[in-house]
């Protein structure tokens, strides 16, 4: 199941972030939205590829792994600007 739902956030990132730079929708204030967003469209498709059996369980575990996924990238460029200071 895990690595069923990581793909279907990973592909719905890639549409949902191709959408919003080329018709420039989203800016960094919108971030968490947008992970709001891809985390309920996930969810849907998670439950209607009936990896999970359970609507609000499937939107629930992809909001919390899409706000996961972009507080690692956060803290991986929060990293990187630290090392080049130093």
């Amino acid at each position: 199941m895990n690595l069923s739902v990581a793909t279907i956030i990973m592909f719905t990132t890639l549409v949902l972030g191709t959408i919003c730079r080329t018709f420039n929708i989203c800016n960094q204030d919108n971030i968490p939205l947008q992970n709001l967003i891809i985390g309920i469209v996930s969810g849907f498709l998670c439950f209607f590829t009936n990896i999970e059996n359970n609507l609000l369980s499937a939107i629930i575990f992809c909001v919390i792994s899409s706000f996961s996924a972009g507080g690692v990238y956060d803290l991986s460029k929060m990293v990187r600007k630290q090392r080049k200071k130093t």
